[in-house]
């Protein structure tokens, strides 16, 4: 072989191997970008949830490794929340809603601002996918042993009233699960529970979306 075909040959094995690497360096990046957590929009609206306390907030800023939010309210009072606390958080994305649960892991004393470590798990709630459904056949559910009426019902979630009138709300963050009629059962999470108008309303958002 002349060593001018040699040198054509070594040639032609870079050239594939450089190609190979790009497509697989392009493809690895894509698949991180998909997986990668959605950081909310600048001051996004966002909600609190930690036990049965709700708080508004805004996002403030993100970085590597937590996320800062604007002093959490709760009817119009600043509240601390101590480090440690566990919070469910709803707030939006340019991808849409997102919901995550996360730790307080900083506080600033002047500003009452938070941070929270940046989520490993996430929801993205897609508005198209989301969009409410509707059905006669479903006004009525059970949430673990209590019947319930259908307030509101997605392909994300759902929010109950339950009948008994004496019931507390549950605690967030807790699984629950939802049997609909035609033995229907989606396992799901507690996102928010409240007592309004002498009823306990819970909001759940379901696994495995």
């Amino acid at each position: 072989m002349a060593l001018k075909e040699v040198i054509q040959l070594a040639f032609s094995f870079l050239l594939a191997a450089a190609g190979s690497y790009l497509a697989t360096l392009l493809i690895v990046r894509l698949l991180k970008g998909r997986m990668s957590v959605p950081i909310p929009v600048y001051n996004a609206r966002v909600r609190f949830s930690s036990g049965q306390s709700m708080y508004r907030s805004r996002f403030l800023e993100a970085g590597s490794d937590r996320w800062s939010f604007a002093a959490p309210m709760s009817r119009d009072a600043y509240v601390p929340i101590t480090l440690g606390t566990k919070l469910i958080v709803e707030t939006y994305s340019e991808r849409g809603k997102i919901l995550f649960e996360t730790t307080v892991i900083g506080r600033s004393r002047e500003q009452g601002s938070i941070e929270v470590s940046v989520p490993t798990k996430f929801q993205v709630v897609d508005r198209r996918t989301g969009a409410k459904r509707w059905s006669g056949g479903e006004g009525e559910v059970c949430i673990d042993d209590f019947t319930a009426d259908v307030i509101d019902r997605s392909q994300t979630g759902i929010a109950v009233r339950l009948r008994n009138p004496d019931l507390q709300p549950k605690d967030v963050n807790q699984e629950i699960t939802v049997r609909f009629p035609g033995n229907e059962v989606r396992l799901g999470r507690v996102i928010e529970a409240f007592r309004a108008q002498g009823s306990t309303t819970v909001r759940i958002a379901f696994q495995g979306n």
